[in-house]
């Protein structure tokens, strides 16, 4: 016994010993060995994206913690590339029997502080230019252990000089504060989540990807977002401004990486307080409530609330996007109760003829965006017109093209009615118009005494 046992002992001093020469050996060399561990990974990590990857440093200990300070990764290959990616530190928190699988509890790689800056010239180019990868058959993705990451205080820059349409916008630059995200990866099934902040609203992001097969799911809400900025930056134009307002959205998008046609996109955008000024418009439209869904074939109105003079627009219908530069359209707006005095700082010019009294009117839009189609029904209660008065009454109205057209005119005045159809053409080099009225049953005389009196 006495023999197994010294042998127990030496053998133990001896794994002892092993240890401690092993840990020697690291502490003596560990400036080597961190030096190699910096080189492999900014060589890997360039190699897998396609872009410069520099490590300041790497401390902490290879067999349990390791810390990496200062990294960056470039925006392209060449001569003096900006800076894409800036990270301050990169703490990976793990142990051996993790690494190799063999423990529950995942790798916890905290990132802190990072930075992204994105950039668009005025050509349209972006900043981020990686290098082509070699045509080959994708290697299969490895089994990674599980991973938990985590990202705090970090924020995206993003500056863009791209010459829209619209001389009003020239350069749009915003921080976008990225409060927080969050990343699990277990037998290679990525689940995250991410909350931005700013002044101009709040993001929130979740999702799932399978890293093997390159398909997933993600969900965004953002509420209380500026419209104005956002308008201005994203659909400029010098024929309208939006003044305020608020907007939130929902959205969903799922995909499959090898099946582009499997796309789906589907979400809901609320407008609230919104008043939209336009250069033919000599007062402001004042949208009260607007919903719109959506996906990557339409925009569906589903309700609308708006105000112009104190007039209250209500509308539904659907827009046709498969073709982005020429959208179908069918519309439905409805105006009812609109004191016409009202209208008269939008339409100034009516203002000789002495127009007041109350109309509603349906409006259906229809047909391609660049050449519409417009049919209104509108119906007169009671009005007063150049010293008449007039009502109930009715008629059609069809504008397409720069052509108007009344085809049916039915009103009453006096005792009796004017019926008739008339035409419009709208050509402001060469204006024309024409038609024809029948009157029956009217009473002449009262008719005539607004004009004949002294």
């Amino acid at each position: 016994m006495k023999g197994l046992e010294r042998l127990l002992n030496a053998v133990l001093l001896t794994g002892v010993l092993i240890l401690v020469g092993l840990g020697a050996w690291v502490m003596v060399n560990q400036a080597r060995i961190y030096g190699e561990i910096k080189t492999r990974v900014e060589a890997e990590a360039s190699k897998a994206i396609g872009l410069p990857v520099e490590v300041g440093s790497v401390s902490g200990l290879v067999w349990k913690n390791l810390s990496v300070k200062d990294l960056k990764i470039r925006a392209h290959d060449g001569k003096d590339a900006p800076v894409f990616v800036y990270v301050p530190s990169v703490q990976a928190r793990y142990s051996v029997p993790e690494v190799l699988r063999l423990g529950s509890k995942p790798i916890e790689i905290v990132v802190e502080r990072p930075t992204v800056s994105l950039a668009r010239d005025a050509a349209g180019n972006f900043n981020v230019r990686p290098r082509p990868q070699p045509s080959q058959e994708p290697a299969e993705l490895p089994k990674l252990p599980a991973l938990h990451v985590v990202v705090k205080d970090g924020a995206i820059d993003w500056l863009d000089e791209f010459q829209a349409t619209s001389s009003q916008v020239v350069q749009f630059r915003r921080r976008i504060p990225l409060d927080k995200a969050d990343v699990t990866i277990r037998k290679n099934q990525a689940r995250y989540i991410a909350d931005l902040t700013d002044a101009t609203g709040r993001i929130h992001l979740e999702g799932d990807h399978d890293l093997d097969r390159g398909r997933g799911r993600a969900s965004l809400r953002a509420a209380a977002l500026d419209l104005p900025e956002w308008v201005a930056y994203g659909a400029p134009s010098d024929d309208y401004r939006v003044a305020q307002g608020k907007a939130d959205a929902v959205a969903a998008v799922s995909y499959e990486a090898e099946d582009p046609s499997k796309l789906k996109v589907d979400g809901q955008v609320w407008l609230r307080d919104v008043q939209l000024d336009h250069k033919d418009l000599l007062v402001p439209l004042d949208v009260q409530l607007a919903n719109a869904a959506f996906d990557l074939e339409s925009v569906e109105l589903r309700e609308l609330a708006a105000f112009v003079a104190g007039n209250r627009i209500g509308g539904t219908g659907k827009v046709d996007i498969r073709d982005p530069k020429n959208p179908k359209v069918d519309l439905t707006f409805d105006v009812t109760d609109v004191d016409l005095a009202s209208l008269m700082p939008i339409v100034p010019d009516l203002v000789s003829f002495g127009i007041s009294g109350r109309a509603s009117a349906v409006a259906r839009v229809t047909g391609s965006s660049l050449d519409p189609y417009v049919d209104i029904d509108a119906t007169l209660a009671e009005a007063t017109a150049i010293k008449q008065r007039l009502g109930p009454g009715r008629a059609k109205i069809k504008f397409h093209h720069m052509r108007a057209d009344v085809p049916e005119v039915d009103i009453a005045v006096h005792g009796g009615k004017i019926t008739g159809a008339f035409w419009f053409d709208l050509d402001p080099n060469a204006p024309r118009a024409g038609g024809r009225a029948e009157f029956a049953g009217v009473q002449l005389g009262p008719a005539a005494a607004p004009y004949l009196a002294r």
